[in-house]
């Protein structure tokens, strides 16, 4: 009976980029040829997104759908972080997964478990910039195989990457698959060709787009300011400031030394009509002395791009 049970469930599944999940509907031709293009965006780590504004992606001449790109994640990206990424970035410290280098690739393999008796064996292979070459991923059943999901990537000279190659492979060979997508770059557009079809993906940039919109409520944002101080980056704290308060926070005394450890300690909101003054109360360790308690006051102001710190004052 069991061994029914997951017949059924295999024969009434499908497979999709290692994930067995049901089928609830049919994409349409035009659908498909959009989720092409987010795969190539997506195995791109989203640098095509880097400084344009907008995506327009248009189907036999007509446009199918506009993306704003400075909110499409809903946080802003760090791109100069994404560009200096290595191999050595996507290493987990977990000792489920193992790790070999050759030449100028990674390679990491583990095993995934799951619901009756089927687990994974999985193959990821990275390029030295940290872009995907290859993920091969082989399905059993107890100790049966039953088949390979392989995704084969080709990259240019600047890690764009120009064909992927999906493939499933059975033990029934004549129930193997391959789809491939191709991508062509111009300047401020790409051209992606699939079995669907083609799609024209085009970038614009708006030089009087407000960027990203924070939908951060001030309390969230001076949450988020404290976090990055904590972590070092202060080029992430200033995206959380006005103009005038990222040339204040650039030469403060307390911001300038080395903070260890940062903690939010209390703090109180006071709302007027255009603005919110908070008075916290913050615990700082900086390289150079102990944990010493802080009075930490902001000034929120409403921006186009949502709330921003426009007034910092800190002293112990």
């Amino acid at each position: 009976m069991k061994k029914l049970v997951l017949l059924i469930i295999l024969f009434t599944t499908k497979s999709t980029f290692g994930q067995t999940q049901m089928a609830p509907f049919e994409l349409s031709q035009s659908k498909k040829l959009s989720v092409d293009a987010y795969t190539v965006f997506k195995t791109n780590k989203f640098l095509d997104f880097k400084e344009r504004d907008t995506l327009v992606e248009v189907i036999n001449g007509t446009i199918y759908k506009k993306t704003d790109l400075n909110n499409y994640f809903g946080y802003k990206k760090n791109w100069d972080e994404i560009e200096k990424e290595t191999s050595a970035t996507y290493k987990k410290e977990d000792e489920k997964y193992g790790y070999t280098w050759v030449d100028s690739t990674m390679v990491e393999t583990y095993k995934k478990f799951g619901a009756y008796e089927v687990w994974r064996e999985i193959k990821t292979v990275y390029n030295s910039k940290g872009f995907v070459l290859s993920r091969h991923e082989k399905v059993f059943v107890g100790d049966n195989y039953k088949e390979a999901q392989i995704i084969i990537n080709e990259f240019d000279d600047r890690n764009r990457v120009i064909k992927i190659i999906n493939r499933t492979e059975r033990k029934n060979q004549e129930e193997n698959k391959e789809s491939i997508i191709q991508a062509v770059y111009e300047a401020n557009s790409v051209k992606v060709t699939s079995e669907n079809g083609m799609i024209l993906c085009k970038f614009i940039t708006d030089n009087n787009s407000i960027g990203f919109i924070s939908k951060l409520s001030p309390r969230e944002t001076a949450s988020s300011f404290m976090y990055a101080l904590r972590n070092k980056q202060l080029d992430v704290a200033k995206d959380y400031c006005t103009h005038k308060m990222i040339e204040k926070i650039e030469v403060h005394p307390i911001l300038d030394n080395q903070i260890e450890e940062v903690s939010f300690i209390s703090g109180s909101d006071k709302f007027s009509q255009e603005s919110v003054t908070m008075s916290d109360v913050w615990e700082i360790r900086s390289s150079t002395s102990r944990k010493v308690k802080y009075k930490v006051e902001f000034v929120m102001t409403k921006q186009q791009n949502g709330w921003k710190i426009d007034e910092f004052r800190i002293n112990n």
